[in-house]
Parts: C-alpha cells; sequence; structure tokens
C-alpha cells in the first residue's frame, strides 16, 4: 500500500503541468498584445486582443472594425508579436550600406589619381555615408518578429 504523501506528490505531479500550461496560455492573450490569427471566420488577421478565454478568442482587428469572436477551437494558427529587433536590423544596414558605398567611393575617388589618396578618402568617406544611411534604413524597416502560439492555446483546457 502507498503512502498518502506519495499520492498526494503523484497528483500534484499530473495536475501541475496543465495548470500551468492553461496559464501560460493567459499570460500570453492579455488585452492589447498583437496577434495575427487564421481561423475560418478570420481567414488571417492581425490585430490586438480584446480578451481571452479558454474557449473564446476576442480580437480587435487594425482595420478598426469591429472586435470578432474566434472560437479557441476553430483557430488553425495563433502567432503573438515579439516586436522588431531594430538594433539587429539597423546594425546589419549599417555593415551592409558601408560596405557597399565604400567600394563606390574607392572606385570613384581613384579615377586619375596618381597618388592613391582619393581612392582611400573615396572609401572612408563613402564607408561613413554608406554605414549611415543603412542603419537608418535598417532600424525603419525592420520585420516584425512573430512567435507561433497555437499549440498552447488550442490544448488549453
Amino acid at each position: 500500500m502507498r503512502s498518502p504523501l506519495f499520492r498526494c506528490i503523484a497528483l500534484v505531479g499530473v495536475l501541475l503541468p496543465s495548470s500551468a500550461h492553461a496559464q501560460r496560455a493567459a499570460d500570453l492573450l492579455t488585452a492589447g498584445v498583437k496577434v495575427r490569427v487564421t481561423a475560418p471566420v478570420l481567414e488571417r488577421g492581425t490585430g490586438t486582443v480584446v480578451s481571452y478565454g479558454s474557449d473564446m478568442l476576442t480580437v480587435a482587428p487594425e482595420a478598426g472594425a469591429a472586435p470578432l469572436r474566434v472560437a479557441t477551437s476553430t483557430i488553425t494558427k495563433l502567432e503573438v508579436s515579439r516586436g522588431k529587433n531594430r538594433l539587429k536590423w539597423g546594425l546589419g544596414g549599417a555593415l551592409a550600406g558601408g560596405l557597399a558605398v565604400a567600394i563606390i567611393g574607392g572606385v570613384q575617388g581613384g579615377h586619375d589619381d596618381p597618388t592613391g589618396l582619393g581612392a582611400g578618402t573615396g572609401v572612408a568617406a563613402g564607408f561613413i555615408l554608406g554605414a549611415l544611411l543603412g542603419g537608418i534604413g535598417g532600424a525603419v524597416f525592420a520585420p516584425e518578429r512573430w512567435q507561433d502560439v497555437t499549440a498552447v492555446v488550442t490544448s488549453a483546457p
């Protein structure tokens, strides 16, 4: 015969993961979170969460239309926005822009210059200008990052 302590530990071990799983879904889908939902009612729409329950998700579309109620059982894909990584894209744009314009500046600065100083100046000036423009462009046009949370939401009790 097993002890009561063992039975309690086993019961907690079985019930804890399911309650933690449901709590995680509720934490991910708080009001105001930007989501991308694919469901028969919505096809593929982007909006913000108005409310979330274990059986229903209410989303306000970006177009400003009335909020839509979507049954969680009908959701085929649900993604949560993780924002834009502007630093990463800005640094990448700065490096790419700097190298590209440095090459162009070196070639242009080297024409008809027997001393070679024009090419060096063109590379330096081109890198600075290209890095500045590329960094701004990368930060401004950074794409949205999405995290798929379909399994967490559709399997929540």
